[in-house]
């Protein structure tokens, strides 16, 4: 191969094959607000069948259709994702902790000793999906 080629499939969605032979899906289209003409790369083929980069290409197209850019959609997706696993229940947790330092020490060292019971079961969990019930299940398992 001298040259990268495409394998086109329809709507902007293509198969870019580089120099080196690695394949890799892609689509261009225009973005609603700056009209400005952009390729985004959907993924590597093989692990991006497709059926999958099809799908992905209506996504992309939906959001599109309603004025959206499907990259502003994707950047806010990440920012979520990242926000909710720094805001797990041991990161607030901890930060609830160091702000109690006028907290008597028998008293502090009680609490201490119950954030770290609770991190065991709710310590990964993003807090908003804690549940009244997952706070149950560890108050159970206190008492047992």
């Amino acid at each position: 191969m001298d040259k990268p080629y495409t394998l086109n499939d329809g709507g902007g969605l293509y198969l870019h094959i580089s120099k080196a032979g690695t394949k890799a899906w892609r689509i261009d289209y225009t973005t609603p607000i700056t009209r400005k003409r952009v390729t985004v790369t959907l993924g590597q083929y093989p692990e991006i069948t497709l059926a999958t980069a099809r799908q992905m290409r209506t996504d992309i197209k939906y959001h599109l259709a309603n004025g959206d850019d499907p990259r502003d959609i994707k950047r806010d997706e990440e920012r979520k994702q990242l926000l909710e696993s720094k805001n797990t229940f041991a990161m607030v947790a901890e930060e609830y902790m160091s702000r109690k330092t006028h907290i008597a020490p028998p008293l502090s060292k009680n609490n201490y000793r119950q954030m770290k019971r609770l991190n065991a079961y709710l310590g990964t969990m993003p807090i908003t999906d804690i549940k009244p019930m997952d706070v149950l299940e560890v108050c159970r398992s206190a008492e047992a």
